[in-house]
């Protein structure tokens, strides 16, 4: 019973991969995504916005917006995702305050490493990224420190590459500081994906690598393990956001009920995570926000995967949970030989 729609919208992926070097020394959290993400988004204020209406500065159309229409809110999916592994860096046994999480350390010359994805038009703003991205290390990460008289560490930019995680194939991008390079062969398509579904619907079982924190909500409840249904029916609806709003058009699903009915029956044959208890502090509310969460691995079983192999290849390239722009929900999944 194949329940996804026969056309889908065509949704344009950009995956970037990012090395900086610690300039100085530098700590950051072990689940650094929330830093990274401000510190980059202030590097695109600073140096690109110009504070234009939404519609005609890259910078607002890409952070800040808002359409009081969205029928999950007031807030649209955003253009893009983050991912930052964790646990980079020298462990300096401190933890963070009500956090599982520790400080790290970076000393000058290590390298830090981090995932940027675009959707859609944000593709097209990759020279305004390649710009804004020494900035981001001129500014400073993580901790301000005692020893860099109250400062964050600094880095320098050493590498971006375009990625296409489902061949592997690599471009570089950066050279000399300038934009070099074509991304048209590390372009991620529907077709793509749905090429890998095709060959992955004969599966019996797949593990799910969870690489940073997972967060999902079902019925208003936290997941504290990983669980087939609330992780599908997350990934349905943030893919069902993006195809809408940067691809042109909302897919049209088959029976839903049906479909979700069937994900309640997929097994969990083995589960090893870990819950990562982790906050997020905004300088402009002056609040704080939990982005707490599994990391880890689980197997799943199912006697067909047809149903849910489009989303299930979809999974790794879109994140999937609360708080992907934070650096959360990023998954590998992998077929699993039981």
């Amino acid at each position: 019973m194949y329940l996804f729609p026969s056309e889908w919208p065509e949704l344009r992926v950009l995956v970037l991969d990012i090395v900086l070097e610690a300039a100085t020394p530098a700590v950051l959290s072990s689940w650094p995504g929330s830093a990274v993400r401000g510190s980059l988004l202030t590097a695109l204020r600073q140096h690109v916005c110009t504070h234009s209406p939404n519609l005609t500065c890259p910078v607002c159309w890409l952070i800040a917006r808002e359409d009081p229409q969205w029928r999950w809110g007031r807030t649209p999916a955003r253009p893009y995702a983050l991912a930052v592994p964790g646990e980079q860096g020298r462990p300096t046994g401190q933890r963070l305050h009500n956090s599982t999480a520790e400080w790290r350390r970076f000393a000058p010359g290590a390298p830090f490493q981090f995932r940027l994805t675009l959707f859609g038009e944000a593709t097209h703003l990759l020279p305004y990224l390649v710009a804004t991205l020494p900035c981001m290390g001129e500014n400073g990460l993580g901790r301000r420190l005692d020893e860099l008289g109250g400062r964050r560490g600094q880095f320098v930019l050493r590498s971006i590459e375009a990625v296409h995680p489902l061949t592997q194939t690599r471009q570089p991008l950066v050279e000399a500081g300038r934009l070099v390079g074509d991304v048209s062969a590390c372009l991620v398509s529907t077709q793509d994906v749905l090429a890998l579904a095709a060959a992955w619907e004969s599966q019996r079982a797949f593990t799910v690598f969870f690489d940073t924190p997972m967060r999902l909500i079902e019925r208003r409840a936290l997941c504290k393990t990983p669980r087939f249904r609330p992780l599908f029916q997350r990934a349905l609806d943030r893919l069902e956001a993006l195809m809408e709003q940067y691809g042109g058009k909302r897919p049209r699903w088959g029976d839903l009920l049906a479909l979700f009915d069937l994900a309640e029956r997929v097994r969990v044959a083995d589960s090893e995570t870990t819950w990562v208890e982790l906050w997020s502090g905004s300088q402009r509310t002056q609040r704080i926000t939990p982005l707490s969460g599994f990391v880890g691995q689980a197997t799943f079983v199912a006697d067909d995967w047809s149903p849910f192999a489009p989303l299930l290849a979809w999974m790794p390239i879109i994140q999937v949970g609360k708080d992907v722009v934070k650096g959360n929900g990023a998954l590998r999944v992998s077929p699993a030989h039981l």
